[in-house]
């Protein structure tokens, strides 16, 4: 991978939304950043998800 970078929109429904910034906010994160989260996660694995919010700045998901 490169460290090229390539936007992309979503639509998601009202509810949609409501359960992503539930979930960023749980987490302590922006939902933006708890999206891209997710689609690492499922788009790579969860540990390379992981590896990746340390370069955002964040330490991971805080367990409740």
């Amino acid at each position: 991978m490169t460290d090229q970078k390539k936007q992309y929109t979503i639509e998601v429904s009202e509810g949609e939304a409501e359960r992503i910034e539930r979930g960023a906010k749980i987490h302590g994160v922006t939902p933006m950043d708890y999206v891209l989260y997710c689609v690492r996660a499922l788009s790579f694995d969860v540990n390379y998800a992981i590896r990746m919010l340390a370069k955002l700045g964040q330490s991971g998901t805080r367990e409740d």
